[in-house]
């Protein structure tokens, strides 16, 4: 699928083209979200509606400017030399944007109203210790698909997005269970992998369940991160 980006709207060699291939993209995003995956392309489209939001015909001369002089856009650098920057190339520029922001944003809801289904029918329960700290610890994750469980080690980290830090969860695959072994005997099999993983007993854990058989790397670990960072922030 092609990522739409802030670039494929700035750096325009054929405007009918690039209409055509916005629509495209957007269909593609369409067919993600009916074939239950909802990541990365969410994530691109709110990413690009951020991107957009503030880009209007008086500050996209300042754009080209500073694109054009920081030395890891090299490709934009390049398409600035075939494209001539005239007010009129801008004003194409800004209809092409407007046109676009209104599709894009449907297509985001269209996103949002999977990714609520998801949240709603996954639960998260926590076992062991539930005062410690919760920086670090492990996740059950089932992946209905191929009838497993993903055992997952995770930890939370501080990233910078510009002049905001955010809260970022990490996971690490550690193993996978048989589902229906732990459906059975759950009691059991927690207890195993205390025995397997020295500090499990002293490390929140957190089981989670769902009856959804959605794409696990694209739809279900995603959710299942947000909401327990919803969760323990709460």
């Amino acid at each position: 699928m092609n990522k739409l980006t802030i670039d494929t709207f700035l750096y325009v060699s054929d405007f009918e083209l690039t209409t055509y291939r916005i629509l495209d993209s957007l269909k593609n995003y369409t067919q993600e979200f009916n074939k239950n995956r909802l990541y990365p392309g969410l994530s691109e489209l709110i990413e690009l509606n951020l991107a957009l939001k503030d880009v209007d015909d008086s500050n996209l001369n300042d754009i080209y400017i500073e694109n054009y002089n920081r030395p890891s856009h090299s490709s934009e650098n390049l398409m600035i030399e075939t494209v001539e920057i005239t007010d009129e190339y801008i004003e194409e520029v800004v209809n092409l944007i407007e046109w676009a922001k209104p599709l894009i944003r449907e297509k985001i809801d269209e996103g949002k109203i999977l990714y609520e289904f998801v949240k709603k029918n996954i639960n998260i329960e926590e076992i062991g210790v539930a005062d410690s700290c919760k920086e670090e610890g492990y996740i059950l994750v089932p992946d209905n698909k191929f009838e497993a469980v993903q055992l997952l080690r995770y930890d939370i980290t501080l990233t910078s997005n510009g002049k905001k830090q955010q809260r970022k969860l990490n996971t690490r695959f550690l193993q996978n269970i048989d589902k229906i072994y732990l459906d059975n005997a759950p009691q059991d099999t927690v207890m195993e992998l205390f025995r397997d993983y020295a500090d499990m007993p002293t490390s929140p854990t957190f089981i989670c369940t769902t009856e959804l058989d959605f794409p696990f790397s694209e739809t279900i670990l995603p959710v299942v991160k947000r909401k327990l960072m919803s969760r323990m922030a709460a």
